[in-house]
């Protein structure tokens, strides 16, 4: 049983992987559905009669928000059945990972995706710096995003000069940005310096606010976690001071950069006693925060 093990912890891999829409599986939404369905039957057959009982209350506490987010808001009987398919059962029985699964699951999660950042990361800098790539242009599948380049180790949204959003070969800067934060939290901030830097690089170049704050929300609680937050009582506040004052002079000679637009002008109170930020709330979302 421990192949089938393996191979479910594979699996979960790459729904992980594909969760964040790389280009190659656009439009091949079979390819999930194929994955997702051999990843609950493997589940399924190695599922003992009986759950851990500290296993319990994750597992009850996802089931209930996804119900509500995907199956409670959804438009129609086929969209919550097809949500309770791909997302709720999927999630509950990746909670029930044995503790030696869940660690094989890190291990190989947080080695392959810093090994695609790092042959990424090659490509891209090269890019920056004039070199002639090949590429051919793709369509997303969704129409909400415009043509993408494709060179195939990442693709880009357009030529934005030294500052374009490095988002690998996955659709979303954010997302990857987010993937690399929890990844560093996860390992305790503590790996190899060929998997430490593609992430920590990967951080800084999305240009992704959410991000840099789970980035440093991640690092607080680990020291808390550790007991070691009073070593940097004095020093975090300095930090952010300084950090603040070098945001702020930097904004104010380039209002028009893509660091000013993409990240600080969204922390910006606007006239109605907003964050300019929130112009990227969903109607999806307010509906779920109301």
């Amino acid at each position: 049983m421990d192949k089938l093990s393996q191979v479910s912890v594979f699996l979960a891999l790459l729904i992980a992987l594909f969760s964040a829409r790389p280009w190659f599986i656009w439009g091949h939404s079979y390819i999930e559905l194929a994955i997702l369905f051999f990843f609950i039957i493997t589940r399924l057959l190695l599922m003992k009669k009986s759950i851990m009982r500290r296993d319990i209350m994750p597992t009850v506490f996802c089931l209930f928000l996804f119900l509500f987010i995907y199956v409670v808001n959804a438009p129609d009987i086929s969209t919550a059945f097809s949500q309770i398919c791909t997302k709720l059962i999927p999630l509950a029985l990746f909670i029930q990972f044995t503790n030696k699964e869940k660690k094989r699951f890190i291990d190989s999660f947080t080695t392959v995706f810093s090994l695609i950042l790092f042959v990424s990361l090659i490509f891209f800098t090269l890019f920056q710096f004039g070199v002639s790539l090949p590429f051919s242009r793709i369509s997303h599948s969704d129409a909400h995003y415009s043509e993408f380049y494709n060179y195939y180790a990442f693709i880009v949204d357009g030529h934005l000069g030294i500052f374009t959003r490095f988002r690998s070969v996955f659709t979303e800067p954010g997302h990857v940005g987010m993937f690399a934060s929890i990844i560093l939290y996860v390992n305790d901030y503590k790996l190899p310096k060929w998997k430490l830097f593609p992430l920590l690089i990967t951080i800084i170049w999305s240009f992704s606010l959410a991000a840099y704050f789970l980035l440093i929300i991640g690092y607080v609680l680990y020291l808390l976690l550790n007991n070691r937050f009073r070593v940097y009582l004095l020093l975090i506040p300095i930090i952010l001071l300084l950090s603040a004052w070098a945001i702020s002079l930097y904004y104010k000679n380039n209002k028009g950069s893509l660091v000013s637009e993409l990240i600080i002008s969204r922390l910006q109170i606007t006239n109605d006693g907003k964050l300019s930020g929130n112009n990227r709330h969903t109607s999806d979302f307010l509906t779920y925060y109301d």
